[in-house]
């Protein structure tokens, strides 16, 4: 997967700015959409051609593994679990995070 940590880093800091108290893997995720389309669609790719079946899911489920194993340098720690509008317009179940200090 081709997450990088520096992008993660600017998403958390945009949903910072919301100024919001907690926020959603989902949230995380299309927020990262947004700002490194490109990026998403590599990884779509990689995974299409490893022919992953559910490829979103995969994808969307190692992304939230990135946030759980960074949470500390990314200054945010785990919440427990809400349900959530995914990509797809759906309330699924993601992890919920809320904002710590970043070491």
């Amino acid at each position: 997967m081709n997450i990088k940590l520096k992008h993660a880093q600017e998403v958390i800091e945009l949903l910072k700015g919301e100024k919001p108290e907690t926020f959603s893997s989902h949230k995380f995720i299309g927020t990262y959409i947004k700002l490194y389309e490109y990026d998403y669609i590599e990884m779509l790719v990689e995974y299409k051609n490893k022919e992953t079946p559910k490829i979103f899911r995969e994808i969307h489920r190692q992304m939230a593994n990135f946030l759980r194993d960074n949470q500390k340098v990314l200054g945010i720690s785990l919440n427990g679990t809400v349900k959530d509008m995914n990509i797809h317009h759906l309330k699924t179940e993601c992890k919920n995070w809320e904002f710590t200090q970043s070491e």
